[in-house]
């Protein structure tokens, strides 16, 4: 339980720092390499591993995990992080060989980037036989995204074998020159010979053709740390092959492996240029050496910062950035310049050589035995490690002192390097120097706040970046002294009239009720400060909003003034009081009118369908009863004159109400038929 609450605290602190110092936005992936990966080792021999960081692609600037180790088979002699990327720590990095652990938390003020970013070495020495398998238990890399977003991938490990059957390098005798740094035995792979017969040949080999898929460019740098193989062709007449690996473009090797068309390699822990030498033998002896270049930069430039001319807060909407880095190796290729997370903007930077010709004290470094030289911050193997040079490298001394050599670096940083390992050189000489300052004029920023960030990528694809703040401030606005409110449709026209700073330019928009752009127009001011626009153009009959801005000869941006509205409008034809009518108007109230008229006809004559309907129901119904009434008399007539003796005063009486139906039918029914048929 107390372990998860230390892990939660620790995060809560790297999500503070991390907000404080991000600026570029990230993808999610970043890896944790212990190189060497593996090694076989004897018993009390030590070994350095680095802890690097790829951070694909990606600017960091912070980092803690916790690594475990068996304390039986290893232990941790010391850690150093003279040579780490970061450069502040939230935990110093702390071992504890009884729990076999080590951890720390770093960060950095500047995003920093790569794909082996040293954060530690840490010097273990065996102290048992077995399998010694370094490991995470926990990991974070923060990405310098203002949210601190861990963008941990993968944490890989290394696995060391502590056999009794090697023996260990001797300690250096007592009175012996310092060592530099003790590169452990790592077990390279004997190359897979190949047995055959060789033609014979009449000339000496020609130089071999070599190739690494991990570094197939000769001209470039890279920042990979990887074995990897080198592969060339063998032609039938090869009976040897002899290779090498250091950092002397001229050294030719001459000691024969066998016959192979490619090797394996370790990897190249140490930044610098290294040299694969090859050549091949036939019959006829040695031939050329190939000397193939692997250029390794795995530090990003120096820490810089960004200079505003006129400050960070200013009226000038194309500020001009300054800022001036360096690259010890590979040297500065791009500059990456970001506005609020918008798509970079990439430079290139400004290198300006200049030749002197001095009288200078130099010295080489020596270039063999050796893969590098600590420059100390004093003339002993005590005092604080400052940097490091490497073979063939030059510098100018001022002073000797008890065989050490003090020297003065390229950025101007002085240090002190034993004299073993250097050779005095002549001293008349032009050297050439190259500044790296590089400056860049935003294009046009319109008023408001903004976060500027400028990355600066070197050869290898390190990087390391600065970001501001800058607030671009509004000039004067200008002032809308009349316009036409209302404008008779393709009568009259817009016309907009103002003062502004003199010889500016005031930018005109129109808008109309959908907010929808009509126009966009640009008005000069004279050299009193007065303008005008006209827009001769008809405009659609609906209300327009009027917005202007000033804009100066720099491209420095107003806000916009008070909008106004205009209505455009038709020509009235009929005036009532205050009440215009306009053609338009007319037409729709004529409309209006022959509706209410037809309306009124035709309800007139849906009332008098009505009342045909009711009568003609009604004469329906009279003619019904006089029929059944009629039917009645008939049938009482049949029935009387159908007796033998018929009774006379019974046919008169039917007879008469016979005739008196066949009246009341003429009378009613027929009439109001006739009166149905007339309407």
């Amino acid at each position: 339980m107390e372990g998860k609450i230390k892990i939660k605290t620790i995060h809560k602190i790297l999500i503070f720092l991390f907000i404080f110092f991000g600026s570029f936005t990230a993808a999610h992936a970043a890896d944790f390499n212990l190189l060497p990966l593996a090694g076989t080792l004897g018993l009390n021999q030590e070994i350095e591993v680095d802890l690097r960081i790829n951070s694909q692609g990606v600017s960091i600037n912070a980092a803690q995990a916790t690594i475990v180790f068996p304390s039986n088979i290893i232990q941790v002699k010391s850690i150093s992080k003279s040579e780490s990327v970061f450069s502040f720590w939230l935990q110093e990095p702390t071992f504890d060989n009884s729990a076999g652990t080590i951890s720390f938390i770093g960060g950095a003020p500047n995003g920093i980037g790569g794909s082996a970013l040293e954060a530690l070495s840490i010097t273990f020495v065996t102290k048992g036989v077995g399998t010694a398998a370094i490991s995470f238990t926990d990991g974070a890399i923060t990405a310098a995204d203002g949210t601190g977003t861990n963008i941990i991938s993968v944490l890989n490990g290394a696995t060391f074998v502590v056999s009794a059957a090697v023996v260990a390098p001797p300690p250096p005798e007592p009175g012996a020159p310092p060592t530099e740094k003790i590169i452990p035995p790592i077990v390279r792979p004997t190359p897979v010979p190949i047995i055959r017969r060789a033609v014979q040949a009449v000339g000496l080999p020609e130089a071999p053709r070599v190739s690494i898929s991990l570094y197939p460019d000769k001209t470039k740098w890279y920042s990979i740390v990887a074995p990897f193989t080198a592969s060339w062709q063998l032609l039938p007449d090869i009976s040897s092959v002899a290779t090498a690996l250091n950092k002397n473009p001229n050294f030719v090797p001459t000691q024969s492996e066998g016959l192979f068309d490619s090797e394996k390699f370790p990897s190249l822990e140490d930044d610098g240029v290294f040299y694969l030498h090859v050549r091949f033998r036939n019959n006829r002896g040695w031939g050329p050496t190939t000397h193939y270049k692997i250029a390794v930069d795995n530090d990003p430039p120096l820490p810089f910062t960004i200079q505003v001319q006129g400050g960070v807060v200013s009226d000038d909407p194309t500020p001009t950035l300054l800022f001036q880095t360096g690259d010890t190796l590979s040297g500065i290729d791009i500059y990456l310049i970001q506005i609020n997370q918008e798509e970079p903007i990439i430079i290139s930077p400004i290198a300006e050589p200049k030749e002197v010709e001095e009288e200078l004290n130099m010295v080489e470094i020596i270039r063999e035995g050796i893969s590098f030289l600590n420059v100390r911050a004093g003339p002993s193997t005590s005092e604080d490690l400052v940097t490091k040079v490497y073979p063939g490298e030059a510098f100018e001394y001022t002073t000797v002192e008890n065989n050490w050599y003090k020297i003065e670096l390229e950025d101007g940083t002085e240090g002190w390097v034993f004299g073993e390992y250097v050779t005095e050189i002549s001293e008349g000489m032009t050297l050439t120097s190259a500044a790296f300052i590089s400056e860049y004029d935003l294009p046009p920023l319109e008023p408001g706040g903004y976060l500027i960030s400028v990355r600066a990528v070197d050869q290898a694809s390190n990087s390391i970046e600065d970001s501001i703040e800058l607030e671009i401030l509004p000039i004067e606005p200008p002032i809308i002294n009349f316009y036409t409110k209302r404008i008779l449709q393709k009568i009259e026209t817009l016309n907009i009239r103002g003062s502004a700073i003199p010889n500016a330019t005031v930018i005109v928009t129109m808008l109309d009720e959908d907010n929808v752009l009509v126009l966009e127009n640009e008005i000069p001011v004279n050299d009193q400060g007065n303008w005008s626009f006209i827009l001769e153009r008809t405009l659609r009959k609906e209300t327009y909003t009027i917005s202007v801005k000033t804009r100066d000869d720099r491209g420095a941006i107003s806000l916009p003034a008070d909008s106004v509205k205009i209505k455009v409008t038709e020509k009235p034809i009929l005036v009532i009081g205050n009440i215009e009518f306009s053609l338009r108007d007319m037409v729709i109230i004529g409309i209006i009118l022959a509706l209410i008229i037809a309306g009124f006809f035709w309800r007139d004559a849906i009332k008098r369908a009505l009342s045909l309907k009711r009568r003609s129901v009604i004469a329906a119904k009279d003619l019904r009863n006089l029929v059944d009434t009629l039917k009645i008399n008939v049938g009482t007539l049949t029935h009387e004159m159908s007796k033998s003796r018929m009774n006379k005063v019974h046919v008169v009486t039917a007879l008469n109400k016979i005739t008196k139906s066949l009246g009341q039918i003429d009378r009613y029914v027929v009439k109001d038929i006739e009166e149905i048929n007339t309407k």
